[in-house]
């Protein structure tokens, strides 16, 4: 649909909109394009650890990876907010298995070791959330452009 035609999320420029920067788009769509394919590439060691961890780590990986798709076009704000959330709350949730534990699975309350992987993921997903919310905070502060009258 194009602008005026129903659907409002379609221009860059309006309220309910965000569109990344070109320069921001770029880091933003390739961080969530690696956190995803390392997801992905987890997803059946988990599926053998217990069915809800690997259905877990597939989908946030699909999840991350059709996000990055589509970081380079305008987007809905909520649909925006959302990846930010997914991401925060992907870091959250590894923090807390690195630390205390998950109270379900195959062994509850038990942390595991951090390696290589899953830190990268997670900084990668810190980054997302960063620049997102440095996005939101730009949009949030910059006045609407209005035209001169004629």
């Amino acid at each position: 649909m194009t602008p005026g035609t129903g659907d409002r999320t379609a221009d860059a420029s309006g309220p309910r909109s965000v569109a990344l920067p070109w320069r921001l788009a770029w880091p933003v769509a390739v961080a969530s394009e690696l956190a995803g394919l390392i997801h992905l590439a987890f997803a059946r060691e988990h599926l053998h650890e217990w069915i809800p961890f690997g259905l877990f780590f597939l989908a946030s990986g699909f999840f991350q990876i059709v996000w990055a798709a589509m970081a380079f076009a305008p987007r809905s704000r909520r649909f925006f907010v959302f990846g930010l959330v997914v991401n925060a709350l992907t870091a959250v949730l590894w923090a807390i298995t690195r630390t205390v534990g998950l109270p379900v699975g195959p062994e509850h309350w038990s942390a595991e070791v951090a390696g290589p992987p899953d830190i990268t993921a997670t900084a990668l997903e810190a980054l997302i959330v960063a620049i997102g919310v440095w996005v939101l905070a730009t949009a949030a502060r910059s006045p609407r452009v209005r035209h001169a009258p004629a």
